[in-house]
């Protein structure tokens, strides 16, 4: 943890450690799934495409259209809601700042009279918050619902072209 002096006049203290406290979780995440989610997901896929392709290859290739709007579809989800998570634990880093900041000198913000602006800069930092948990979660619902469109597409023209072919 060594930093040079600007960084200490840049940041106070107790924002670094509520930065990290609130991202540990997501980092632990992170670390241990990613590698073998992505092998596992590219050999599932590449084995059922083999699977459907050498037992039906008439059923296969309709199929296979859909998989790229599948993948963009999750790979947007998956962009924006990173995208909102990271916003929204720096607004929660800078509202622990502030709460951290205020007790640290509770006495000089009572005798300066500073608590109402304290509290406003406070939940300013967690109405930020609370704007980015409902983006996130309203682009997690549309994209969610889109993936589910989508592969119940692909199921209804299965049936159908099943009973076709």
């Amino acid at each position: 943890m060594r930093q040079n002096i600007a960084f200490f006049d840049k940041n106070s203290p107790g924002e670094l450690t509520s930065i990290i406290v609130s991202n540990v979780e997501l980092v632990k995440k992170g670390i241990g799934f990613k590698l073998g989610d992505f092998i596992a997901m590219m050999s599932r896929g590449l084995t059922c495409i083999i699977f459907s392709l050498s037992i039906a290859i008439k059923f296969g290739i309709v199929f296979l259209p859909f998989v790229p709007f599948i993948v963009i579809c999750t790979n947007l989800m998956i962009h924006f809601i990173k995208k909102y998570t990271i916003e929204e634990f720096k607004s929660y880093g800078l509202a622990g700042k502030i709460a951290q900041e205020v007790l640290s000198a509770l006495r000089t913000v009572i005798a300066l009279g500073l608590q109402r602006r304290s509290v406003q800069a406070y939940s300013t930092n967690l109405r930020v918050s609370e704007s980015m948990a409902k983006r996130k979660g309203l682009t997690s619902g549309l994209f969610g619902g889109l993936s589910n469109f989508l592969f119940m597409l692909c199921f209804g023209i299965g049936i159908v072209y099943a009973v076709y072919l």
